[in-house]
């Protein structure tokens, strides 16, 4: 029987982990949530009413509906990144992003839109640049 260890069983070894230096961060879309940004479930609803004449299902995942936009003649790619880019726009680094300069990383990597890293980075208790 495989066993799966919860987070107070290895919290120690990740915080030596961290401390050392050794860490590389992976930041995924969902971080940006807590920030004010749209959650995936949530831009798609955003797009399906913005964007009605691209026939979107409503069981459409994200990557179908952003392919369906950019097909479609009526409104294409330009008009679709900068639609999703107004819904970014405005975000503040949340709490949990104001720490993130706080430690220095081996490596930082996202997949986000957003700019809220580069902004966190921003402040003068960063024991790093980017």
């Amino acid at each position: 029987m495989t066993h799966v260890s919860t987070f107070g069983e290895v919290r120690e070894e990740l915080r030596a982990i961290i401390a050392s230096g050794d860490a590389a961060l992976m930041i995924g879309a969902g971080a940006s949530v807590s920030s004010g940004a749209p959650a995936s479930q949530d831009l798609c609803v955003l797009l399906r009413n913005k964007y009605k004449g691209a026939h979107l299902g409503a069981d459409a995942k994200f990557l179908d509906v952003g392919t369906a936009i950019c097909d479609s003649p009526q409104y294409g790619r330009l008009n679709l990144v900068r639609f999703i880019c107004d819904q970014f726009q405005n975000l503040s680094p949340s709490p949990a992003y104001k720490q993130l300069p706080r430690v220095r990383w081996r490596a930082l990597f996202t997949t986000n839109y957003d700019d809220l890293i580069e902004q966190a980075y921003k402040s003068p208790a960063r024991v790093q640049s980017l």
